[in-house]
């Protein structure tokens, strides 16, 4: 998997509207690094971080199961949810993930 690095942080894209993102050295959180994954409909981004680097967990988790892998992954990870995140709702990752093409 390629990780496309940008200014200040590494972007693994999913699909078209789901990506995982990266950032060592967020400037709004004093949490330490943070893992996104990052889900778009209707023009909106919902970002669902976890405080810390899961770039590779994250890899293994999208090629064994894709953005299934992907949430489940978050959702087992809550005891990680960085204050920023968007949310920790299965329902709404559903419901969002119901978009992916």
């Amino acid at each position: 998997m390629n990780w496309k690095k940008l200014a200040h942080n590494e972007i693994l894209e999913i699909a078209s509207n789901a990506y995982v993102s990266y950032n060592p050295t967020p400037s709004m959180s004093d949490e330490g690094p943070e893992t996104a994954l990052v889900l778009e409909k209707d023009g909106k981004r919902k970002f669902f971080i976890l405080t810390g680097d899961f770039r590779r967990e994250y890899e293994e988790a999208i090629t064994r199961d894709g953005i299934g892998g992907a949430l489940a992954f978050f959702e087992a990870n809550q005891d990680k949810l960085n204050g920023w995140s968007d949310g920790q709702c299965r329902g709404v990752l559903n419901w969002l993930a119901g978009e992916i093409e």
